[in-house]
């Protein structure tokens, strides 16, 4: 057998033709590179440098095992800051991202966020919340068409400024003077001047251009609600808080204020369980008051009438009856007097938002106590769930079912 020639020689897997060919491509297209690639690099970074940064700000809640309305007594201080193994975080959760904490949010720092303020440049418009060198005060009666429209802002000179905004169709521009109101109908707002408002900071603003925008309550709740994300990490009692917002300081100041309003929101509600049972408990410490005294006078005169002021052995055995029977009398007083006060409450049901005193039935033990307290555990859920439902809730339909059964 004879070898094939050609199987000896070694096959390269470039040859030289095909760089003959790669050169030429190259030197014919260097300009792709060279052009194309910086192009689109311009038109990447000048797209990355008009996009909007969203900045997340965070807080954490640290939520008390036994943060509950009823516990069989008086709410105490100690109580409070002491805390322990479970509490039902959903409901916490739902409570934080009720429409009712927003609202008390908005209501607190109004002036702060109501209006929003943009520095119009060449290239990109931004938002500023702090270093404006004028504030919009807005006057709560004014029209609602004005609200979430774009408004532009010059500064004329040191006294007046210019407003104006386009409204069907047509532009419009009014002129006000700085810290009084403007003279317009629907437009109710005044402008005040910021900081050093002197001649040389004018001449510099009079060559800038502001745009401000005015937000309703609905919007700015709409807004915390829906920026707002509240996570509980497994197997613990506290909730991270992150809002989402263009503006870092004022996602800060939403979340201190959401603070305070959730912890002054569960401090009232203990405050007013206190103050509703310490009142229940003073009217019947009157009653029995004015019941020992008009059977002091009684005992008083019963001793006067039969003369036995000096007998002591009659006088410790008449007191020790007397005692014993008022004793009794003055128990039963008070538990017909409980029983009473639980079956007006029971029977006339008027406001499902009362929360009745929480000694109702002074027995310790037995079917009674149990009774009462399932039923003030249930009113107190119902009451929970009117703060983020509304009364066709489903859940809230079958435990005011549940408890008209109790």
């Amino acid at each position: 057998m004879t070898n094939n020639p050609r199987n000896n020689k070694k096959q390269s897997i470039v040859s030289a033709k095909d760089l003959s060919l790669l050169v030429r491509i190259i030197t014919t297209n260097w300009w792709v590179p060279v052009v194309v690639l910086p192009i689109f690099y311009g038109i990447g970074s000048f797209y990355v440098y008009r996009l909007t940064t969203i900045y997340k700000a965070s807080t954490e809640f640290l939520l008390q095992s036994n943060d509950s309305y009823y516990q069989g007594k008086v709410v105490s201080d100690a109580s409070y800051y002491s805390y322990g193994s479970y509490v039902d975080n959903l409901n916490e959760k739902r409570i934080i991202q009720s429409y009712d904490l927003s609202n008390k949010v908005v209501n607190k720092i109004l002036d702060k966020i109501q209006v929003s303020y943009f520095i119009v440049g060449k290239v990109i418009t931004t938002e500023a919340f702090q270093g404006m060198p004028f504030k919009v005060i807005v006057n709560p009666n004014m029209n609602s068409g004005y609200y979430e429209k774009r408004f532009d802002f010059k500064v004329l000179d040191k006294n007046n400024y210019e407003v104006s905004f386009e409204q069907n169709g047509n532009q419009l521009i009014k002129k006000g003077l700085f810290n009084v109101d403007l003279i317009d109908p629907d437009l109710l707002i005044r402008v005040d001047t910021v900081g050093n408002f002197s001649q040389k900071t004018v001449d510099e603003l009079k060559n800038s251009f502001y745009q401000f925008s005015i937000h309703s309550r609905e919007y700015l709740i709409s807004s915390i609600r829906s920026n707002l994300e509240i996570n509980n990490p497994e197997f613990t009692n506290i909730l991270q808080i992150d809002l989402k917002d263009i503006l870092p300081e004022r996602a800060v100041l939403i979340l201190d204020t959401l603070n305070s309003v959730y912890a002054m929101s569960k401090l009232q509600t203990k405050f007013d369980l206190n103050e509703r049972t310490i009142s229940y408990i003073d009217k019947q410490l009157n009653e029995i008051t004015f019941a020992l005294k008009s059977i002091e006078d009684t005992m008083q005169g019963y001793k006067t009438k039969r003369e036995i002021f000096d007998l002591d052995w009659e006088k410790n055995d008449f007191m020790s009856k007397i005692g014993a029977y008022d004793n009794q009398k003055s128990q039963l007083k008070l538990s017909l007097d409980a029983l009473d006060d639980l079956e007006k409450y029971i029977i006339e049901d008027k406001d499902p938002q009362f929360l009745p005193p929480s000694v109702f039935v002074t027995e310790k033990t037995g079917f009674m106590l149990a009774a009462v307290n399932e039923l003030y555990q249930q009113q107190i859920n119902l009451n929970k769930l009117y703060s983020i439902a509304k009364e066709t809730n489903p859940v809230i339909i079958d435990l005011k079912t549940s408890l008209k059964k109790t």
